[in-house]
């Protein structure tokens, strides 16, 4: 059945698997914030306990969790710059099939006009079209290539990535500690 859909169907099936695509990274990039926000939770009450293995358990998992959000949002940024890509490809192709039809009408209005030259400027302008094609398809080869070899490499989040985060945090929950203590002295004042 998939061999007799029309060239609007199949434009559709694609644009359908494009807006899957982005929804899926959506949600995965959403989810491992989520699973951050638990990590750090989960650090904070093995700090109170004073369990050093698990707060050590804790960071490498908050660690391997940080760099694959990189990743993901990294590979994201490259299907969003694809998208918009294609999308500009799709309007250099309808403004090449407009000149086209320009040409046709100009050519169709004035018999005198030299046709070989018309056909001779669209086959150079399809050729090039061919050319820029190929173009983009290096270019999407080579930032898959990055993208996955950033995927492979999870040491792009440090420990110091993580004990910056975890003090930012420690630093923001002793303040709201000092600011509520504050509130309380002054409400034992009045």
């Amino acid at each position: 059945m998939g061999l007799f859909k029309s060239k609007k169907d199949r434009e559709f099936e694609k644009n359908l698997e494009i807006k899957k695509g982005f929804t899926k990274f959506r949600r995965e990039i959403t989810s491992l914030e989520k699973n951050e926000k638990e990590w750090i939770d989960k650090y904070k009450r093995a700090k109170k306990l004073n369990n050093k293995a698990n707060m050590d358990f804790i960071k490498a998992n908050l660690r391997k969790t940080l760099s694959l959000r990189k990743s993901l949002e990294s590979q994201f940024l490259l299907l969003e710059s694809a998208v918009q890509l294609k999308n500009q490809m799709e309007a250099f192709s309808q403004f090449s099939k407009s000149i086209l039809a320009i040409s046709d009408a100009i050519s169709q209005s004035y018999q005198d006009t030299d046709i070989s030259k018309v056909q001779k400027n669209f086959e150079r302008a399809m050729s090039q079209a061919e050319t820029m094609s190929e173009m983009m398809d290096i270019f999407l080869d080579m930032s898959q290539n990055t993208v996955i070899s950033d995927a492979a490499n999870l040491d792009n989040v440090t420990d110091n990535d993580v004990d910056s985060l975890l003090e930012e945090i420690s630093e923001e929950k002793d303040k709201n500690l000092l600011k509520d203590l504050k509130e309380m002295e002054n409400e034992l004042d009045n």
